[in-house]
C-alpha cells in the first residue's frame, strides 16, 4: 500500500470517528449546513478554521491531493486524539491501514526522485509541512460606511514574514468561503450585504493567522430581498422611508411592482436593524413581536419566518413554519442546537398568513419562546452570548412586522415600535 494510499484510509477512519461523535449514519447525507456546524464545532475545539469546501471534499472522498498536517491535526484532535501522528499511532494495527515495509517505502520515494527529479518526493512529504511565522503579520480593515448595508469593507494584510504555501482570507464566518491572495502584501476589498457581527479570518495553507471582528450596522431598518435560486445576484435593498406604512414593517406588492421586481416563487425577505439603545444582556431580556406572511406565490409548501437575534458573541434564530412542516425545523441559540430528529417542535407551526404573537423571554438564562401565548420551547445555553446588537425578521416571500417590543424583566422598554409613520 502507497504511503498516500495509507494516509486517506486513515482519513477514512478519522471521518467515521467524528461521524460517530456526532451520531451521524455513515451513509447520511451531509448538506450545506451540516459542513458549517461542524467547521464551526471544529474551530471551538481546535482553534483551526477548516472551510466548508475542505470538509465536502473530505467526506467526498476528493483527494486530488493530501490535506495540510494543519487540517489533519485539527481532524484528530476533533475526534479525540492529540494530534494527526498520535491518530495513525492508535490505529497502525488496524488491517485494514497497515502501512507497507519501510524498504517498500524507500525504494517508492527513490523511483520517485528518479523519476520526477523530487517533485513526487514532496507530495509525499506535504502533508508534514507546517507553517512558520518569522515576524510581524499585518491584517486590519476600514469601512468605506458604517451606517447601513451594503457595506464596502477593504482589508490590508502583509503576510511576507509566514512561511507556508498559499495564503486567504476568509470574510466571513457565516459561509467561511476563502479568497485567495495573490501577493504578499496589499488590499482586499470585500462588500458585506447584511447588518450583523461577522468575524474575518487571514489563512496560511489551513491555519488562522489573525482574526478580526466587524460589525456591520443598518441603524434604521432596511430590507434585503434576494432570489435563492439566483444567489450571485445582488439583494435588492428597500430603507425605512419605504417599508414602514400602514402600520407594519413590510416590503409590499405594490413597492416591488413600482421597481420592476418580479414576485419569484424563490423570493426572500430580510427586514433588519442594529440596536443601539440602552444595551439588554441574553440572561435577562424580553422579545414581543407580531408577524405573518403576505405572500402565497413561493416555492415551498412549507414557508417559514425566522425571528433572529444578533448578540455581541452570536447569532440565533427561532423559526415559525407552515402547519405540516414541523418536521424540517432547526433552532439555534448559542451553542444549543435543536432539530426536528431530537426535539419536539411541533409548536412552532401554524397558518403563517395570519398575524401571530411571538414572545421570547430569557431569566436568569432560561429562555423560553411562546407563539400566540402558548410555551412552545424552553431553552438553556451556557455560552456567554453578550448583549443584543441587532434583530432580523427572514420570510419565505414576502411578509409584515407589527410591533417590535425590547425590554428587560423588571419591566423596562429599551425599543418599540409599531411602526406608524
Amino acid at each position: 500500500m502507497s504511503k498516500n494510499s495509507s494516509i486517506k484510509n486513515e482519513i477514512r477512519l478519522c471521518r467515521s470517528f467524528i461521524e460517530e461523535q456526532l451520531a451521524r449514519n455513515k451513509n447520511e447525507i451531509w448538506t450545506r449546513r451540516d459542513f458549517e456546524l461542524l467547521s464551526e464545532k471544529i474551530f471551538t475545539k481546535t482553534g483551526v478554521l477548516l472551510s466548508i469546501s475542505t470538509l465536502r471534499r473530505i467526506w467526498n472522498d476528493d483527494f486530488k491531493k493530501i490535506p495540510h498536517k494543519s487540517t489533519l491535526d485539527a481532524l484528530a484532535t476533533f475526534a479525540g486524539f492529540t494530534d494527526w501522528q498520535n491518530f495513525s499511532e492508535n490505529n497502525q494495527h488496524r488491517p485494514d491501514l497497515k502501512n507497507s515495509s519501510k524498504n517498500k517505502l524507500i525504494i517508492l520515494l527513490v523511483t520517485s526522485i528518479i523519476l520526477a527529479g523530487g517533485l513526487m518526493l514532496l507530495k509525499y512529504l506535504n502533508y508534514n509541512k507546517g507553517i512558520t511565522i518569522v515576524g510581524p503579520v499585518v491584517f486590519d480593515y476600514h469601512q468605506k460606511s458604517d451606517s447601513t448595508v451594503p457595506c464596502i469593507v477593504v482589508f490590508d494584510y502583509n503576510v511576507r514574514n509566514i512561511n507556508a504555501d498559499s495564503f486567504f482570507i476568509i470574510e466571513s464566518s457565516h459561509d467561511y468561503t476563502k479568497k485567495y491572495l495573490p501577493v504578499n502584501e496589499g488590499q482586499l476589498t470585500s462588500s458585506y450585504y447584511y447588518p450583523g457581527i461577522y468575524q474575518a479570518f487571514l489563512m496560511a495553507d489551513d491555519s488562522v493567522v489573525k482574526k478580526l471582528e466587524l460589525n456591520i450596522v443598518s441603524h434604521n431598518w432596511v430590507a434585503m430581498i434576494t432570489c435563492e435560486n439566483s444567489p450571485e445576484v445582488l439583494p435588492w435593498y428597500f430603507y425605512e422611508e419605504n417599508i414602514i406604512d400602514n402600520g407594519s414593517l413590510s416590503v409590499s406588492k405594490r413597492l416591488l411592482e413600482k421597481n420592476n421586481i418580479p414576485v419569484s416563487s424563490d423570493m426572500k425577505l430580510v427586514l433588519s436593524k442594529t440596536h443601539t439603545e440602552k444595551p439588554l444582556n441574553y440572561k435577562d431580556f424580553i422579545l414581543q413581536t407580531r408577524v405573518k406572511l403576505d405572500s402565497i406565490d413561493i416555492e415551498s409548501s412549507c414557508p417559514e419566518i425566522y425571528i433572529g437575534i444578533q448578540f455581541e458573541n452570536d447569532f440565533c434564530y427561532i423559526p415559525l413554519i407552515q402547519n405540516g412542516g414541523q418536521d424540517k425545523l432547526q433552532i439555534k441559540y448559542g451553542n444549543t442546537i435543536l432539530t426536528s430528529y431530537d426535539s419536539d417542535l411541533s409548536g412552532l407551526g401554524c397558518n403563517l398568513y395570519t398575524w401571530h404573537e411571538v414572545e421570547i423571554v430569557s431569566k436568569n438564562g432560561s429562555t423560553s419562546v411562546f407563539v400566540d401565548n402558548n410555551i412552545v420551547i424552553a431553552l438553556s445555553d451556557s455560552l456567554k452570548m453578550g448583549n443584543i446588537n441587532g434583530t432580523s425578521f427572514n420570510f419565505d416571500g414576502i411578509g409584515s412586522v407589527d410591533y417590535l417590543l425590547l425590554g428587560n424583566n423588571k419591566g423596562d422598554t429599551t425599543y418599540y415600535n409599531s411602526f406608524e409613520k
